[in-house]
């Protein structure tokens, strides 16, 4: 399923990035265009308000498309972070190849004109990134990998605060909010 990752006659630049807990909940949500930035967790009454954090840059719908574009990526990724079952009849040694998971799983797949790439954490949290071409360059791949080992160092920071719920969705403003921001918008800047 997905296949091999693609190459780029355009320097791709990151549409959405998506946290996903254990449970497949949403904990975070923002959609990317233009240097902009948009809080794409929440959908209904406070939508496109002052406090949902970011700009305006996308419709309900728009925000509706991402939500759906990440959920449909879960089944690659909980395909591909399972554990491989050891043969019948044979002990698997702590620490041999066979019990480790790698946690950057790469390019998932494309969905519509989204390149989709996957990262889990040991605690099974759900890191999906959707790459849009744009004008530049090349595949992404180790510059992804870093974004992503990046991004799981902040959202261990921010859980590691007593005053943060480890399986509530987080809040889009503060230094969390702000840092991943920066990280995507260098990510989208580099040429």
């Amino acid at each position: 399923v997905g296949g091999s990752p693609p190459t780029f006659d355009t320097m791709p630049s990151i549409a959405c990035v998506s946290i996903i807990g254990k449970e497949n909940q949403p904990l975070w949500m923002r959609m990317y265009k233009d240097g902009l930035s948009q809080e794409a967790l929440d959908v209904g009454p406070r939508f496109g308000s002052a406090e949902g954090g970011g700009a305006q840059i996308g419709d309900e719908d728009e925000v509706l498309r991402f939500h759906f574009l990440m959920h449909s990526a879960l089944d690659i990724v909980e395909e591909r972070h399972r554990e491989p079952l050891p043969k019948p009849g044979r002990a698997v040694a702590a620490g041999s190849k066979s019990q480790q998971v790698t946690m950057y799983l790469g390019y998932l797949c494309p969905i519509e004109e989204f390149h989709l790439y996957g990262y889990v954490s040991n605690t099974h949290i759900k890191f999906i990134v959707a790459l849009e071409e744009r004008e530049g360059g090349n595949t992404a791949q180790p510059e992804l990998q870093n974004l992503c080992k990046q991004m799981h160092h902040l959202y261990v920071n921010q859980v590691m605060n007593p005053f943060v719920s480890f399986d509530q969705p987080l809040k889009s403003t503060g230094p969390f909010g702000m840092e991943l921001d920066r990280l995507v918008h260098a990510f989208n800047a580099r040429s």
